[in-house]
């Protein structure tokens, strides 16, 4: 099954060893909706953030699409090729400019094309990186303007970055710092705060790590430490303490964005006191803002405008192609900020704080101010290198429960889910969303976040409205407890039965997406026209796999699956046929404090959403009279994916350790 696109934060390994923000998760079935967006630009490449890179040893990884292409005059000869890497390579780095190689972070691709000599072109997870014979390689961004993502130096290139400071000296890949760590520094804090204010013409006592405007970042399994500036990384070996890569990133201001964040209310209000909030339109947002921006990408359902650490989202009444900017009257329905934003976050108003004891490794999460404390910004994580690996879990239940307590007084109902807690792997993000909906007003809102497993930092956090016309489908059946049995097998999940008919519209086979139609409903939703579909006969062992179509209506965790089936139809005296889409299968989790029942005879077990494969597999030995097969990745890591109970038509799936969804079919 195709996992629902989304903001899903999406992991992207370069190789083994290249790893950036927002990964998305490879399960069998979708687990949580959340609005289309952010990290993705048009065409699902993704936003390259400053956030978890850490080590790169590339050399030609990923499936090579080309050699060249990027050159709009064609293939060039051989010496100009020379020429230009000639030239090119040895160029100066400017840091304030974030140019190299004779291009920046607002050159076009196209324009880098008359520069530039023709790169190689590798298809990664995140977009085709452009491998070029200078010693850099770029992501370019998607959609117009097409500026470099990120720009990454390599040992080939030949340049450096003067900083016409005499003990900093030039930076060049392999230089050593060594000299420049104090006696008591680990890390190289004084070497990171020194480069920024050489930099920035800063006075020597200022202190960009208290500023948070630099920080460090240590990957103990890949020997490297990250010295992150506003606009450039260094990744040093720790052991040598040599410049190993840079990396050139835009430093874009969030503006008026850059202002206290209340989660449960989805609103900014700015130093002048103004507010900026969900429900709002996008005529509104350029007031707040005060100025337009470049960075708009179209999503599912939606179009998606960044102001630095911030995506706004906003409704999309138009899906033509040449939709390019949202129309002022579109309505503003998620916010999502990077973990690198710069200010504190409220709940309801009170600023939520924490305070955190490394002597007696403990931690305070409340909101309101309390003695000792400072705001809580969203990259002050539990930093796994101080030992605190043991607090990130706490930590994450904690801040789910300051969330649904802030709730309370929210109508309707609350839940929750979880993923990645039970992953056995250190290598990936846990994440959680909480979820409030108004059954009478069909309203709700729900807010996502995530943590860093390798370093402890929250990753993101993402407060949306429930906005899709197909909550009140599902909206109650998500917090309420399920159960099958034998002898009443699950035909339906809320509103959603066997045999529905789903209208297309606008279907879109080239970006995945069509409106659905049903009930007197629609929505712009993502599909998977080719999913295969595989079940488990009675006969132990024999798999059956068909074709299907897949579509995820609703803002909570849902995915109906479809075939094409003939009905008679009548026109004038001849009866024809016509082919409609019909659900042949629901595939859902509910709220993780809800239990899923399943009955087999005399033997009854409760599982609960999000619990470990290990626990799940326990508990259903209480099931002995019913049948179960077990199917296992084939990809080397052996992990458990589905648990077939073809007595009851049902699929228990899984991801990465986690009990994620159920799949109930027809045959």
């Amino acid at each position: 099954m195709k996992e629902k696109k989304g903001i899903c934060q999406l992991g992207i390994i370069l190789a083994t060893a290249l790893t950036f923000l927002f990964s998305c998760s490879d399960s069998r079935e979708q687990f949580d909706r959340t609005n289309n967006v952010q990290p993705q630009t048009g065409d699902g490449a993704t936003v390259v953030n400053q956030d978890t890179l850490s080590t790169l040893n590339f050399v030609g990884s990923g499936n090579k699409i080309s050699a060249g292409g990027s050159n709009t005059t064609g293939q060039l000869s051989t010496e100009e090729e020379d020429r230009r890497i000639r030239e090119n390579r040895v160029k100066p780095i400017m840091y304030d400019e974030g140019s190299i190689s004779g291009i920046n972070l607002k050159t076009t691709f196209e324009k880098a094309s008359d520069i530039l000599s023709t790169p190689e072109v590798y298809s990664t997870d995140s977009g085709p990186l452009y491998v070029y014979g200078e010693g850099i390689y770029i992501f370019w961004r998607d959609n117009a303007p097409r500026y470099p993502e990120l720009i990454i130096v390599t040992g080939d290139y030949e340049g450096n970055l003067d900083t016409q400071n005499a003990d900093y000296g030039k930076l060049f890949i392999g230089k050593s710092i060594a000299e420049l760590y104090g006696p008591d520094e680990l890390l190289g804090e004084g070497y990171m705060k020194g480069l920024f204010n050489i930099l920035h013409n800063k006075e020597e006592g200022f202190d960009c790590m208290a500023a948070r405007r630099c920080e460090i970042r240590y990957f103990e399994e890949s020997n490297a430490i990250l010295y992150m500036l506003p606009k450039l990384i260094l990744r040093v070996s720790s052991d040598r303490k040599e410049i190993a890569d840079m990396r050139i990133i835009l430093d874009e201001s969030s503006g008026e964005q850059n202002a206290p964040f209340d989660i449960i209310q989805g609103s900014f209000i700015s130093p002048e006191g103004t507010s900026l909030s969900l429900g709002q339109t996008y005529g509104e947002l350029l007031a707040f803002q005060k100025k337009p921006t470049e960075f708009i990408d179209p999503t599912t359902d939606g179009m998606n405008a960044r102001y630095g650490k911030v995506y706004n989202v906003t409704t999309r009444s138009d899906y033509d192609r040449d939709y390019k900017v949202p129309s002022n009257e579109e309505v503003l329905k998620a916010f999502y900020l990077t973990n690198d934003f710069e200010n504190v976050f409220m709940i309801n108003g009170e600023v939520l704080n924490y305070t955190f004891s490394e002597e007696d490794r403990a931690y305070s999460l409340q909101r309101g101010s309390f003695e000792g404390s400072e705001p809580m910004i969203m990259k002050l994580g539990f930093d796994k290198n101080k030992g605190l690996k043991e607090l990130q879990i706490p930590f994450l239940d904690d801040f789910r429960n300051i969330i649904l307590e802030g709730m309370t007084e929210l109508p309707g109902m609350k839940g929750y889910s979880s993923s990645g807690r039970n992953y056995i792997k250190d290598t990936d993000y846990m994440r959680n969303s909480v979820y409030q909906y108004d059954p009478i007003t069909n309203t709700g809102k729900a807010v996502f976040f995530s943590m860093d497993r390798i370093q402890g930092n929250l990753s993101f956090i993402e407060t949306d409205l429930l906005d899709s016309e197909f909550n009140r489908m599902i909206g109650d059946a998500y917090f309420t407890p399920k159960s099958v049995d034998l002898r009443a097998g699950l035909t339906s999940h809320g509103d959603f039965n066997f045999g529905d008919i789903v209208e297309f519209e606008k279907l879109d086979s080239t970006k995945e997406t069509v409106t659905i139609k049903m009930n007197g409903m629609s929505e712009r939703v993502n599909i998977d026209e080719h999913a295969i579909f595989r079940k488990v006969t009675l006969t132990e062992g024999k798999y059956i796999e068909r074709e299907v179509m897949t579509v995820s209506p609703s803002n909570f965790p849902l995915t109906l699956i479809l075939e094409k089936k003939a009905f008679p139809q009548q026109v004038g005296d001849q009866v024809t046929e016509v082919m409609k889409n019909v659900v042949t299968g629901i595939s859902f989790s509910l709220s993780h404090d809800q239990a899923f029942s399943i009955t087999c005879g005399a033997q009854n077990v409760e599982l609960f959403f999000g619990q470990s494969d290990v626990k799940t597999l326990e508990t259903l030995e209480g099931l002995s009279s019913c049948q179960k097969v077990m199917e296992y990745s084939t990809d080397g890591a052996n992990q458990l994916e589905t648990v077939y109970l073809p007595e009851l038509k049902l699929m228990l799936n899984f991801d990465k350790n986690d009990f994620a969804s159920v799949t109930t079919y027809q045959n």
